[in-house]
């Protein structure tokens, strides 16, 4: 939990500070640190990031219950695209499944995934719908499942990475 909450106190923090800059600028300033934060303590607990083999066929799956028509106010730019894209997605799953899931377990780990996306409607970036909620649950709880029987985070972010970047593409058309 300790994890989770130096997340949430770094996003803040940092929103705090950079409340002056574009939101992209933002978005990526957040993204470098909030990675470099999670990778850190990733580290220190020793989760395996590293590349795994496994066949993501019927992960990918579910990308099409992630591409939504969620309405996203975010500008999409060059600045934006690399932490939407990897760096916020990568910080994610080393909280999320690297951190907390050993803590608290699966479900609820999953649970505080969809829970934690709601910062977005607080924050403006997007409007509540509750298949985004539930969506996020069900996701959250497949990136677990293939945390755990791959032993390795990789995937999860592989997916997680795929499945921004694939949304960011649908809508700049």
């Amino acid at each position: 939990m300790v994890c989770l909450l130096i997340y949430l106190a770094s996003m803040v923090f940092l929103a705090y500070l950079l409340r002056n800059l574009r939101i992209d600028v933002q978005i990526l300033i957040q993204g470098i640190v909030l990675f470099l934060i999670t990778l850190s303590f990733s580290i220190a607990k020793g989760l395996k990031l590293s590349p795994v083999p496994f066949d993501p066929l019927p992960f990918f799956l579910i990308i099409p219950l992630m591409i939504s028509d969620t309405e996203v106010f975010i500008p999409i730019t060059r600045y934006s695209i690399p932490s939407i894209s990897f760096l916020l997605p990568a910080s994610e799953e080393m909280v999320f499944r690297g951190c907390l899931m050993k803590e608290i377990g699966l479900l609820p780990s999953s649970a505080l995934f969809s829970a934690f996306h709601l910062l977005n409607v607080l924050a403006g970036i997007e409007e509540f719908q509750i298949y985004p909620l539930l969506a996020r649950f069900l996701v959250g709880w497949v990136f677990g499942i293939l945390t755990l029987s791959n032993g390795s985070l990789f995937p999860a972010i592989l997916l997680h990475s795929t499945i921004n970047t694939l949304a960011i593409v649908s809508r700049r058309g």
